[in-house]
Parts: structure tokens; sequence; C-alpha cells
């Protein structure tokens, strides 16, 4: 409130240059943006993978043969795709 009474507020018409100025002057804003939507379009893509291959163990996981054949041939691999899907399910059930 204080500040306000001493700076006057910026006229409508001249926000939009008051922003491009800002934004100008601050290159390293500029960037921090940049890395932020790469990083949240790098984090969509990696959901949508890890969606698809829950769905996929979850499928496999049901059946029958494809666990006997993977108990018998890659117990360990079984067993990681097991911690896999307890892991989506408690996230699902949190």
């Amino acid at each position: 409130m204080w500040l306000s009474l001493v700076l006057p507020p910026i006229p409508v018409k001249h926000q939009k240059d008051h922003r491009c100025y800002k934004t100008a002057r601050n290159p390293l804003m500029n960037s921090m943006e940049h890395e932020f939507k790469l990083v949240q379009e790098e984090y969509g893509r990696n959901m949508l993978n890890l969606v698809v291959v829950v769905g996929y163990l979850r499928r496999l996981l049901s059946t029958a043969a494809a666990v006997r054949f993977l108990s018998q041939a890659e117990p360990t691999m079984l067993a990681e795709f097991q911690k896999i899907m307890d892991q989506a399910d408690l996230r699902a059930a949190g």
C-alpha cells in the first residue's frame, strides 16, 4: 500500500511495453522459462511412457504363462516388474 502511493501505476496502454522492457532486460529469466518449458515437456513424455509401460506390465503379469516363463527364465526381471507394479498401485491408491 505504501509503495503504491510512491510509484504511480503504469497506464494500461503502456503495460505491454513495460513487460517487454522487463523481459528484454532479464535474459536469465527468459532462459529459465525456456528450460522450465523443456522440463515440463519431458516430464509429460516420461509420464506417458510410464503409463504405457505400467499398462503393458499389468497385462503381461495377468497372464499365468508369462509369469511362469519369467519366473523360470528371468526371476530377477519378474521381481523388478512386480516392484514397478506395486509402486504404480501405491501411487494410484494414494
